[in-house]
């Protein structure tokens, strides 16, 4: 069985190739299964309050609960070029992707539903933010459905799933500035990562980018360019090279003046991490978000920005 998305025009122009079973999802109608984002939790602001409630500093995560759902209608079987017969069933415990510590969840921040083939699936909610966690989650459902797992278990886990490893990772936080990081470096991740974090209500988001290899940053240098547009601030590090040689003209400094050209507000160069986190730390105030974007070393940081904001935090007191 092939899931795909329906919101991608490029998989829709595949789909007529397609001679597998298939099943598609995304906020397009017409797919089978059809989201339909929550406008409250989705609002400015609010997810905000949620993912800071009971926050802690010192890269400890925050707290919150899970709920049980549903059950859902039974999936219908007959549709031409659709068929979920074959699918093998699985034995499936509700909580099974759920950490083993679940008082260290973050708060739900990202609600939705779901209909598939009109029947309604109900709602879910995810801790992860934005639009890209909410379709994949519907993938996972969809492929759920498939096996024959009861959508109240669907439902349990996607509550109790808190994200992987430096996708939206919360740090911490100090002063009421939160410090996340994020696995994002290709600047489709970036956009994503940043329309995310826009989605929570920060004040003003605080970008420290690594670049990652000097051939990716070569290649997509004018993508790069726009593609923090939701960056209030963005610091540029040298690039991270992932085994690969230098490219002579390719440098962090170079992509930062690039990306200065597009005319966002606060670009800068730093040729250290000290001198990276030192600037993000002095720019930022409470109800901020420093950001440490890359799929190299820069991920180091959450807890050298942290110390530094609590460093700044008791000079202020002093």
């Amino acid at each position: 069985m092939i899931v795909a998305c329906n919101d991608d025009p490029i998989l829709r122009r595949l789909f007529p190739k397609i001679r597998r079973r298939m099943v598609s999802y995304g906020t397009r109608k017409g797919s089978d299964f059809v989201i339909t984002l929550s406008k409250e939790l989705c609002s400015a602001g609010r997810p905000f309050d949620k993912l800071r409630a009971g926050s802690r500093p010192a890269g400890t995560e925050v707290s919150g609960s899970a709920r049980a759902g549903t059950p859902m209608p039974a999936p219908n079987r007959e549709r031409e070029g659709h068929d979920f017969s074959r699918a093998e069933r699985h034995s499936f415990r509700p909580g099974a992707l759920a950490p083993e510590d679940s008082s260290a969840q973050p708060p739900l921040v990202n609600s939705f539903s779901v209909k598939f083939q009109s029947k309604d699936l109900g709602e879910f909610s995810l801790r992860v933010p934005g639009l890209h966690n909410v379709l994949n989650a519907t993938a996972a459902i969809a492929v759920g459905v498939g096996l024959d797992i009861p959508v109240a278990n669907i439902r349990e886990a996607l509550e109790n799933f808190r994200g992987v490893d430096r996708r939206f990772q919360i740090r911490g936080e100090a002063g009421g500035i939160t410090v996340i990081d994020d696995y994002g470096h290709h600047p489709t991740e970036i956009r994503a990562t940043l329309a995310a974090a826009r989605q929570c209500g920060y004040r003003k988001i605080h970008v420290i980018f690594q670049p990652h290899r000097y051939t990716r940053t070569r290649d997509l240098m004018d993508e790069f360019a726009t593609a923090f547009a939701d960056a209030d601030s963005l610091i540029v590090l040298d690039i991270y090279a992932a085994s690969e040689q230098p490219i002579e003209g390719i440098t962090g400094e170079v992509l930062a003046s690039r990306i200065a050209q597009e005319g966002n507000r606060e670009i800068e160069y730093a040729s250290s991490f000290e001198d990276a986190v030192a600037s993000a730390a002095a720019k930022a105030d409470a109800g901020d978000m420093i950001l440490t974007l890359g799929a190299g070393s820069v991920s180091q940081l959450g807890p050298m920005v942290l110390e530094q904001l609590n460093v700044n935090a008791s000079a202020a007191w002093r």
